[in-house]
């Protein structure tokens, strides 16, 4: 199986049918057109699956602090839903929110400046504001790479570590396990629940806490009292990671800001054994022990692929009998009007057949409120339906 962006490099000469078009159209134009119609064939998506839906959503935690007033957004933002403070220890529970605000309005809320820039808090935010917030946002279209991967591995679903480690204090309020084999950064965020042997007087049984730092020689998690040096533990967790690598040119490009992935979609289309396999991206980060970027994907691999295990990360439309719409849109923004009129009106037929597919997979794949409540929009959003050459 070959990766998305050689079949889409290929497709978009296939279309054309023109040498002298194709000699001057460059993988790196191609690929800066790419990012141009993904944009576009987000946004329909988004329309098409409507407010209902949970289809493009995606999350990121903002440190607000007092008389602060601008924060970077998340990379890949495209429109804001909400910021809410959320209880520590129930996160269902929502203890503040914000919506956006008219620029340089009295009220407290949220501005957008820039989606390239940051958001603005107005009023000022005080010492009762400041803390963890969760912004809900829409994600954009991500730069599509592949790669080789560094190196693949199963979340330690049942690893429970008995009488090997140390528990410390490093700050108020928090613990640290030290010394208990291989942990991972992206156990952050994870639960922890902790059981007594049963020699021990003390019983924290069915206690949990929540990571909040790890690396590969400690965990962090808030206080659970009446631990005992000989307790034991589990995580609960249902992931598995992949470490990213270099794309080589025309492959893309790896853009290395944290959570720029997230909800995305991850694809091996390469191995020895155990391939192809699609994964969510929950979580990207750098790891600074390894000094590389990790994805953190939703669900164990089951049987790791093996040998030389090639990845993507896979266009909005990651079904591979639609793809072609990414080439099509590509094509026909470097078919001339006047020169070429016969081969455009031909892509432009195709092309609506293709959104026509999409369409019909996007219905019946998407969490989207049934038609009777949401009626379908349809193909009027094809912003070449009423196009004529």
């Amino acid at each position: 199986m070959d990766a998305f962006l050689d079949r889409f490099y290929d497709e978009v000469d296939d279309h054309l049918l023109d040498p002298h078009v194709t000699r001057r159209l460059t993988p790196a134009k191609k690929y800066r057109d790419l990012f141009t119609v993904q944009r576009r064939i987000w946004s329909h998506i988004l329309a098409m699956a409507g407010d209902a839906s949970e289809v493009g959503r995606a999350e990121a935690e903002i440190e607000i602090e007092a008389n602060r007033q601008h924060y970077a957004l998340p990379a890949g933002f495209g429109r804001f839903i909400s910021m809410e403070r959320r209880d520590d220890s129930d996160p269902d529970v929502i203890t503040g929110k914000l919506n956006t605000i008219p620029l340089y309005s009295r009220e407290f809320g949220v501005e957008i400046i820039s989606p390239s820039q940051s958001l603005r808090l107005n009023l000022i935010p005080t010492s009762a504001e400041a803390g963890t917030w969760t912004l809900t946002y829409l994600r954009g279209p991500v730069l599509l790479h592949n790669a080789t991967a560094t190196a693949i591995k199963d979340a330690p679903v049942d690893a429970v570590i008995n009488d090997t480690w140390t528990l410390s204090t490093p700050v108020a309020g928090t613990n640290r396990i030290t010394n208990a084999g291989d942990f991972t950064p992206a156990l952050l965020g994870e639960t922890i629940t902790f059981a007594s042997p049963t020699n021990e007087t003390t019983t924290v049984e069915g206690a949990t806490a929540t990571v909040t730092a790890a690396t590969y020689d400690y965990i962090e998690f808030a206080a659970v009292t009446g631990l005992a040096a000989t307790d034991t533990f589990a995580f609960d967790v249902d992931w598995c990671w992949l470490v990213g690598g270099t794309p080589a040119t025309n492959y893309g490009e790896m853009i290395k800001s944290a959570d720029y992935y997230n909800g995305s979609m991850l694809r091996v289309y390469s191995a020895t054994l155990y391939y192809p396999v699609v994964k969510e991206i929950l979580d990207y980060f750098y790891d600074s022990d390894a000094t590389t970027w990790t994805f953190k994907l939703r669900h164990p691999w089951g049987t790791l692929p093996t040998g030389t295990v090639l990845y993507e990360i896979c266009p909005e439309l990651c079904e591979e009998s639609l793809e072609s719409l990414y080439a099509f849109d590509v094509a026909i923004m470097n078919t001339a009007k006047r020169t070429h009129l016969s081969r455009r009106g031909g892509l432009l037929d195709e092309r609506r057949r293709c959104w026509a597919g999409a369409q019909e997979w996007l219905n019946t794949t998407m969490d989207r409120a049934p038609s009777r409540v949401r009626p379908q929009r349809g193909l009027k959003l094809d912003p070449y339906a009423t196009a004529r050459g």
